[in-house]
């Protein structure tokens, strides 16, 4: 194919690029605060090149930590309010004033009529709190090794999926059909226990 060329690329020449810097350096002034202005502006980039090179030949080798300075422990305390932001981060004066009013509610809150929705969920949770709480119970053989292979876990999945399948339908856990050595090996696990 002759007649296809790709069209060349132009970069933007370096006033362009400086202008276009310009205009967004102003628009961030007009919002924060201004920056401060560089002190190796008259720096290129050979000269800081060459600078970064003389000051790298020019350091003594490292000589490890010195031991004049004591370790101290800082403590974090995330429980409490975080700090203010710095005032470069934003136009806020100080902290806002609560809108919270100290007047008590007119309604208690246990008071409110509930939705069938909070109710319904309520009631699903009481129910499987209540056919799952023998899974819970330290006397149960399940309790041998407390949580191993996640076997409570598993007993209550089993006991949520049995409950929504049709009637007479068997549990994921119990398997019909199974190699005799398997299941022998099974029996001698829990002897073994």
């Amino acid at each position: 194919m002759s007649g296809s060329r790709k069209a060349k690329y132009l970069a933007p020449c370096n006033s362009e690029l400086n202008a276009a810097h310009h205009v967004f350096q102003k628009h961030f002034e007009s919002h924060f605060e201004p920056l401060p202005q560089a002190q190796e502006e008259g720096l290129t980039t050979q000269n800081r090149a060459n600078a970064a090179q003389s000051s790298d030949s020019s350091e003594d080798e490292w000589s490890g930590i010195s031991g004049d300075e004591q370790d101290t422990v800082e403590v974090v305390d995330h429980a409490s309010k975080a700090t203010p932001p710095t005032q470069a981060m934003g136009k806020q004066s100080g902290p806002r004033p609560s809108k919270t009013s100290t007047s008590k509610p007119s309604l208690p809150s246990q008071s409110l009529p509930e939705d069938s929705r909070t109710l319904l969920a309520q009631d699903l949770a009481l129910h499987r709190l209540i056919t799952e709480s023998h899974l819970l119970n330290p006397s149960s053989k399940l309790h041998t090794k407390p949580f191993s292979q996640g076997r409570i876990r598993m007993h209550a999945t089993d006991l949520r999926i049995t409950s929504l399948a049709p009637t007479g339908t068997k549990s994921i856990l119990a398997q019909d059909k199974m190699p005799m050595t398997m299941r022998k090996g099974i029996k001698a696990a829990k002897k073994g226990r």
